[in-house]
């Protein structure tokens, strides 16, 4: 049973961190934040996948060719029904100072030397981590004969307190960089967004508490009770990106948000029956099934983007502006019914009694402001004013 809930746990989790990660950076390629954001969740997906990989490892890699030895890092070779190494192979350290970075940059556009001085410090300890976990048995080490669902399976070596005070100082700093957005955010709606991204860091960052009673005093935590919490911040940033537009440009259209989600997770689903028929009655590997999520989500949203580019690439310029000035008010506009909370600034430039025409009006004329051509063909392009 508890196999069962781990697997499933980890599996749930591993292609939410992938999807909202793509979901991310694809809605706002050209933002740092955004890229940040996804690099913290697809760290965290790979903690997910390596779990999986305990739990449902690969055939022995005997007589792997010696270009994937980069790649075999913690590939049991030559030990047959091994897989605990696995759970070493990746760390947690990447993903909090990815967050770091992304916090630091909401709450100051431009660091300050010394702020990026400390960025650069952490990303050397997280190379210095990675460097020690595949080299040497310092930082953790997967004990060959432990149960891979539990956590004392990864026993504490002496550097270990050292990097865990490490993650624990950045995690501080990104709970005080999002604490200090919240009291500086001009809109009810931006202190909800990161009060939101607050609960998800608080949430991830009690693994730590579950990963000092497994591995240094050897209690028998259930390592899927370090998966729930992490997959619990996940889905709580996915919240936040859906109900109060966090981490994107504009204003996230939910409807965009749930038709994207229905659809990977009913590709995802379709493929994982599939993968459930090729390893009960055709002898296909159980890691198949960690691997056909990770492609499923991932060819399927990547060619949804690719498609969206390629046709607005078929249409001449002043077609493709056009568009782009439509998807810009989209994103401003939102859902209705968020007017008050979500475009102030137009509000407050339309009548003493607003109507909703009237913001879209401002909006447009917001979406459309700087458009360098004011003719299409034959046809003037008039920017809209709202009329009291």
């Amino acid at each position: 049973m508890l196999l069962a809930i781990t697997f499933l746990v980890n599996l749930v989790a591993l292609a939410t961190g992938l999807w909202l990660g793509l979901y991310v950076v694809t809605r706002s390629p050209r933002r740092w934040i955004s890229w940040l954001t996804s690099l913290t969740l697809w760290s965290l997906s790979g903690h997910f996948m390596n779990v999986l990989l305990a739990l449902a490892p690969f055939p022995t890699a005997a007589g792997a060719p010696s270009w994937l030895n980069p790649f075999l890092q913690f590939w049991a070779r030559g030990i047959p029904g091994v897989s605990n190494i696995w759970l070493q192979g990746w760390l947690i350290i990447p993903a909090v100072m990815f967050w770091c970075h992304a916090t630091t940059l909401m709450r100051f556009p431009h660091p300050s030397p010394w702020r990026w001085a400390l960025l650069v410090i952490g990303y050397g300890g997280t190379v210095a981590a990675a460097i020690i976990q595949t080299r040497t048995a310092s930082l953790l080490a997967a004990a060959p004969g432990g149960d891979a669902l539990y956590l004392n399976t990864l026993k504490a070596g002496p550097l270990y307190p050292f990097f865990l005070a490490l993650g624990l100082i950045y995690a501080a700093i990104s709970l005080a960089n999002l604490a200090g957005c919240t009291r500086a955010a001009p809109t009810p709606i931006l202190r909800k967004q990161f009060l939101v991204m607050i609960l998800a860091t608080l949430l991830a960052s009690s693994v730590v508490i579950l990963s000092v009673a497994g591995s240094s005093l050897g209690l028998r935590v259930p390592i899927a009770a370090t998966s729930v919490p992490l997959g619990a911040g996940m889905v709580l940033l996915g919240h936040g990106v859906a109900r109060y537009s966090a981490l994107v440009e504009g204003r996230t259209i939910r409807r965009d948000f749930g038709h994207a989600a229905i659809a990977t997770g009913l590709m995802a689903g379709s493929y994982l029956l599939l993968a459930w028929v090729a390893v009960h009655y055709f002898g296909v590997p159980p890691m198949a099934y960690t691997f056909v999520v990770v492609l499923a989500v991932t060819t399927h949203f990547l060619m949804d983007a690719a498609r969206y580019n390629r046709d607005a690439s078929f249409h001449h310029r002043d077609v493709r502006q056009i568009q782009a000035s439509l998807h810009k008010l989209a994103n401003m506009a939102g859902d209705r019914g968020e007017w008050t909370s979500t475009c102030p600034s137009c509000w407050s430039r339309c009548a003493p009694a607003p109507r909703r025409s009237m913001a879209w009006s401002c909006s447009l004329r917001t979406a459309t402001s700087g458009w360098p051509p004011r003719t299409i063909g034959n046809r003037a392009i008039h920017t809209c004013h709202a009329k009291t």
